[in-house]
């Protein structure tokens, strides 16, 4: 059941509802006490509320990790982004030595190390952003205001 402003909805209000989209409500589910005390502990863990929770799952995101779960998977992303970001400081000097050498032989073998290095690059961006949603959600809501601050501070 819905209930918005104290007043219970049903299906016929689908259209209100669809308006109302980014409207927060309240939704009551009923379940096992054992799954809902599972939500609860891996909605705790996660660092979100119950209906945040929920949501991730419905709108089809993975689950969210603990908060342990979390800061090893930072630091092996880390870990391993550092070792991907050497192999295309490598590729980069590979290129320019390829550049170099004028031998119509070599050209295709640029060309193909350059692509390597532009993936490589798109994929250190994607780590770049996939390690700041892996943050738990106060701690990038604490960076962002971090940076709203800094930026309200610069001349």
């Amino acid at each position: 059941m819905l209930e918005r402003s104290g007043v219970a909805m049903d299906g016929a209000c689908d259209q209100n509802i669809d308006a109302a989209a980014h409207q927060v409500v309240k939704v009551t589910f009923r379940m096992p006490r054992r799954t809902a005390l599972e939500v609860s502990k891996r909605a705790r863990a996660a660092g979100v509320s119950h209906g945040a929770y929920l949501s991730t799952l419905l709108n089809g995101a993975p689950m969210l990790l603990a908060a342990d779960e979390r800061k090893e998977a930072v630091t092996a992303l880390a870990v391993s982004t550092d070792q991907l970001a050497q192999v295309a400081a490598d590729l980069n000097a590979v290129v320019r030595l390829v550049r170099r050498d004028s031998s119509p032989a070599a050209e295709p073998f640029g060309h193909t190390v350059a692509t390597l290095t532009r993936e490589v690059q798109a994929h250190l961006h994607l780590a770049a952003r996939l390690m700041v949603e892996l943050k738990p959600p106060a701690a990038r809501q604490r960076d962002a205001g971090s940076r709203i601050d800094a930026q309200r501070i610069a001349p």
